[in-house]
């Protein structure tokens, strides 16, 4: 894949004049503020730059630079992928949420496309053949007179958030890439000039690199260690209820029988306009653990709150068969607590177990119509 580099642009390919837009991605990102010119004449050098670097032979996966972006002050977690020779890449870690996403592959954590895109918050750069990109990509490149060859590799630019598949950046997320992609070549550039260190022998603490102007021509960034930002997983609070809707469930003296297993999950399967930024699917499910029997599960959008599509499916289910389970199981403490409100107004215990067998089973079926395995990812951060 090195053999043909991506390349900085200078004149026009000969018989060709490329159409320099204003703005890109201005149809793909309806509402949001389109990539400029100017930011993306960066990003094309910038990447240009990176590509021929070849960080990667300096940096694995998991070596990770720090960058604190000025204006919002979150952290950036920089991976640079290409040591295994599979992918070549900058992928950025945004914030604390980020970093946990990382530090979930790098442990090697069971974890499926649909997790990963209910997870993801970053922006990236991947170099890839010319046929993998779309229209948009190309316009974008055209206009600083890249070459469209078998042989030539194309940067290709990508924003990713939580339950939605990568998509195009804006200019705000062109300007965060374009600061990280700077940031690790003055890194590297300065790992290659300077004696070795060690940068990476603690445990979740990583060289904090910020460029600096203005001092001696040696040095071009400030490097210290610096811890990342750890958090736990944000618990869920207990979730509201339609009232009226639980009286009158409550009014019909509904029979009081068997358990009901629910969850929530992510799919992989995309969703979404032709221009459209894509979704993946998202669902509450129920089931009754005994017969196997699915109620009508519950859609949401990546915005909806995990307790709200809880209790939604959990009302329906009841609707639906005219009875009230004894018990209601679930796989994580945040889910009990979320129902908890819910259940105590019905007067239904809610345990937490292990596993969910009859409920997995119809989240497969469910995976299986949209065409996704619902299978781990076996990759690297």
């Amino acid at each position: 894949m090195r053999a043909s580099t991506v390349r900085k642009s200078d004149k026009p390919p000969s018989g060709k004049s490329p159409s320099n837009p204003d703005l890109f991605f201005e149809k793909e990102l309806a509402g949001e503020n389109p990539l400029t010119k100017a930011t993306g004449r960066r990003l094309y050098d910038l990447g240009a730059e990176f590509y021929e670097l070849h960080p990667w032979d300096l940096l694995a996966d998991q070596d990770l630079v720090m960058v604190k972006e000025p204006d919002s002050g979150e952290m950036c977690y920089c991976s640079v992928m290409g040591a295994l020779g599979q992918v070549y890449s900058l992928q950025v870690y945004i914030g604390r949420e980020g970093y946990q996403l990382f530090k979930r592959i790098a442990l090697g954590q069971p974890i499926t496309a649909g997790e990963f895109l209910a997870s993801q918050r970053g922006v990236s750069v991947e170099f890839v053949p010319s046929g993998e990109l779309t229209t948009p990509d190309r316009r974008l490149l055209r206009a600083f007179s890249h070459p469209f060859r078998k042989d030539v590799i194309c940067p290709m630019f990508r924003a990713g958030r939580p339950g939605y598949h990568p998509w195009y950046i804006t200019e705000e997320e062109g300007r965060q890439l374009a600061l990280c992609l700077a940031t690790v070549l003055e890194f590297c550039d300065h790992m290659l000039t300077h004696p070795p260190i060690e940068y990476w022998g603690k445990e979740d603490t990583y060289p904090l690199v910020s460029l600096v102007s203005g001092k001696r021509p040696d040095q071009m960034c400030e490097i210290s260690l610096a811890a990342a930002q750890w958090s736990p997983l944000a618990t869920l609070a207990p979730a509201n209820y339609d009232k009226d809707r639980v009286a009158r469930i409550l009014s019909k003296s509904h029979r009081i029988v068997g358990i009901m297993e629910v969850d929530h999950f992510y799919g992989g399967a995309m969703f979404g306009g032709k221009s459209e930024r894509k979704t993946c699917v998202r669902a509450a499910i129920a089931t009754d653990a005994r017969s196997g029997f699915a109620f009508p599960p519950v859609l949401g959008e990546p915005s909806d709150v995990k307790g709200d599509l809880l209790v939604r499916v959990v009302l329906g289910a009841i609707e639906s068969a005219n009875f009230l389970p004894q018990e209601i199981r679930v796989t994580g403490a945040d889910s009990a607590m979320a129902l908890s409100t819910l259940t105590n107004a019905l007067d239904i215990s809610v345990q937490v177990v292990e596993s969910l067998p009859s409920l997995e089973e119809f989240k497969r079926q469910m995976l299986r119509m949209m065409g996704d395995s619902g299978l781990s990812l076996d990759r690297d951060p």
